[in-house]
Formats: C-alpha cells, sequence, structure tokens
C-alpha cells in the first residue's frame, strides 16, 4: 500500500467529510489528476475527483455470495466498489498488526506509562452511570463552569476538571465510588460526542429540517429528513425517537469545543512555515 497524502492534527470528532474537504482546499493539499478517481464511502459526497457507491443499492460483498449477481449497473458498481474497499480494509488491518502506526509521542515515564496500561483491560473498571447519576454529573459540571472558574478556555476543558466534578459527586451521590478516571473522564466524553452530533444535525446548513421537541427532550423532523440524512450519516438513525434529556446544559459546556481542524499540517505546511519565518528573520537582520 502506498501512501499518497498524509493530514494530521484533525480531531476525532470531525466528520470526514470535513476533513476531506479541508484537505483538498489547502496551499499543500492533496491534487487529484484529471480523469482519476478515489474511492470513498457513503460518508463522503460524490464530485470531481472521488466516487462514493450507489446509495440505495446491494453494497457489501456479502450480497454477492452463493450465485448472486448485479441486476442492474449501479449494483455492478457497487460491487467492484466494496471489493476494492475490502482490499484497502485488509491493508489497514495488515500495518495495524505489524503495530505500524502514526504516534505523537508524550514525555510521560515509561514507569508511569507501564502502570497506567497495567490498569487497562477488558471491562476493568468499567462502569455505566445511571439517569440519576448522569443528571448530577451535568448538573456540576455546569455548576462549576457557572460559578466563575476558569477549566473552561478556547481549546476545551483544562486539566484538573475531572477532580473537581468528582469531589461534587461526592457530595451529591455519596458512596456512588464515581472516579475521575476512568468514570468521568470516559461518560464526558461519550456526552461530547453525542451532543456534537445532536448539534451538527440541527445546526448545518444542509440539515436545517430538524427541530428540537422541547416537551420531549428530543430531535424531530419529517420523516424524509430522517431518511436522507441517514443515506449520509450512518449511525444518525439511532437518534429518532430518542430523548437527550441534558443537550441543552452540554452546549453550556461544550458550547465552544468544536473541531475546527486549525492544527491540521501537512509535512509541506511546517516546511513552508519555518521557510517563511527564516525569510522574515533574514529581512529583519538586514533591516537592521
Amino acid at each position: 500500500m502506498q501512501f499518497i497524502y498524509v493530514l494530521p492534527g484533525w480531531e476525532g470528532s470531525a466528520a470526514n467529510g470535513r476533513i476531506l474537504c479541508s484537505a483538498t482546499l489547502r496551499e499543500n493539499g492533496l491534487q487529484v489528476a484529471k480523469g482519476n478517481y478515489y474511492l470513498v464511502d457513503a460518508e463522503y459526497t460524490n464530485g470531481e475527483g472521488f466516487l462514493t457507491p450507489f446509495r440505495g443499492q446491494r453494497y457489501h460483498l456479502n450480497t454477492w455470495l452463493n450465485g448472486h449477481r448485479p441486476e442492474k449497473a449501479e449494483e455492478y458498481f457497487n460491487m467492484k466498489h466494496s471489493s476494492k474497499r475490502n482490499v484497502i480494509e485488509r491493508c489497514f488491518g495488515v500495518l495495524k498488526k505489524d503495530g505500524l502506526y502514526l504516534e505523537v509521542h508524550h514525555s510521560i515515564p515509561f514507569s508511569h506509562k507501564s502502570q497506567t496500561h497495567g490498569e487497562r483491560g477488558p471491562g476493568k473498571n468499567k462502569r455505566k452511570l445511571n439517569e440519576i447519576e448522569d443528571a448530577k454529573l451535568i448538573e456540576s459540571m455546569v455548576d462549576i463552569l457557572n460559578s466563575g472558574s476558569h477549566f473552561k478556555v478556547e481549546s476545551g476543558i483544562k486539566p484538573g476538571f475531572f477532580g473537581v466534578v468528582e469531589t461534587r459527586l461526592v457530595v451529591s451521590l455519596p458512596n456512588s465510588g464515581i472516579k475521575a478516571k476512568p468514570h468521568i473522564k470516559s461518560r464526558i466524553k461519550t456526552l461530547k460526542r453525542d451532543r456534537s452530533v445532536v448539534h451538527d444535525m440541527m445546526s448545518w446548513n444542509n440539515t436545517n429540517g430538524f427541530g428540537w421537541d422541547d416537551q420531549n427532550n428530543m430531535l424531530e423532523a419529517p420523516q424524509s429528513v430522517w431518511q436522507a440524512y441517514a443515506q449520509v450519516h450512518k449511525n444518525a438513525s439511532k437518534w429518532r425517537g430518542k430523548k437527550f434529556p441534558h443537550y441543552w446544559d452540554l452546549c453550556i459546556v461544550f458550547g465552544k469545543d468544536r473541531a475546527n481542524g486549525r492544527d491540521a499540517q501537512t509535512a509541506a505546511d511546517i516546511v513552508s512555515e519555518i521557510n517563511n519565518k527564516q525569510e522574515e528573520n533574514i529581512d529583519y537582520m538586514q533591516g537592521t
């Protein structure tokens, strides 16, 4: 497998389509030769240089087992598309199996790393918060942030916030055993992701058919809007009829904490930035 273009730095909550758009519009962006195409899955949009499968048609390879054959051109295209996608996914599987990852190395002592990894494991310290605990958790977060504390910054939540929330819960939920790590940190991560999904459905220009049912605390939209959105966003259908009672409180907590990709840079971007700074320094020295 040959990697043509790498753009690290985008937040994990960003939609795939936003990252691809950023990659193609950058100064040192992804270039697709005229007449060539990259295959992309259904979460992207068809466009020049990028081909998605036909929606509403049979796609996955197991559909064509036991002698079943495509019945029309769209199904034949999807079969070939799925076959190529399967090869790519298997290649990534080989890379992961061999331990070849792109990693950001942090300055954490080896002994601390070993201890942290040793405490983890399937089901280790796993605990699901109930509705009352969820309500108290979110109530505590909002109270702390509204009290004039400085835990909330433009880039997210400052370290130490989880510990303060844990202290609050000791009072409001005595003997619950809820700890900053892993319970509060893990639950906040999930709430943040869910809030982002619902926020995007309500706020983006192409999803203005969604509204909010204040009485039932859930999204509402005509069936046609749900169907159109679910074709592009596979996991969106789970929010149909699902209550999300703390959405507006979570907007207070995570209101400005949105993925923007401002830290995303290619190697060419970094080299260009270094060269520009060097030229500025030379001009400054010559001017003095």
